[in-house]
């Protein structure tokens, strides 16, 4: 058994993208306020394609009064769909590791 862990989302979505399938798996681990105002984990396995997923969990930030990671998520998405459309069509897509 193999686990990988991180806390930089650039380089969590590289992985993801490169290890897509079985047998991988990609699990994500946030903090949430309670009723009680206690922090509490929220785990979210991811199932369907990484944009597919990278939109709901903007949607979630957005629904939990998040503007500023919903964006995040919004442009992830839209990145991952532009590199993924570069690579199809060997179109060579440069990026900076250093946002």
């Amino acid at each position: 058994q193999i686990i990988l862990l991180t806390h930089d989302r650039f380089w969590f979505e590289l992985a993801r993208e490169q290890l897509s399938g079985e047998p991988w798996k990609a699990i994500e681990i946030y903090e949430k306020l309670d009723a009680d105002g206690l922090l509490r984990p929220v785990i979210w396995e991811s199932q369907e394609d990484l944009v597919t997923e990278t939109l709901k969990q903007a949607g979630r930030f957005l629904d939990d009064n998040h503007p500023a990671a919903a964006a995040n998520y919004a442009r992830t998405a839209c990145e991952l769909t532009l590199r993924r459309y570069c690579r199809k069509h060997n179109i060579p897509f440069g990026y900076m590791d250093d946002p």
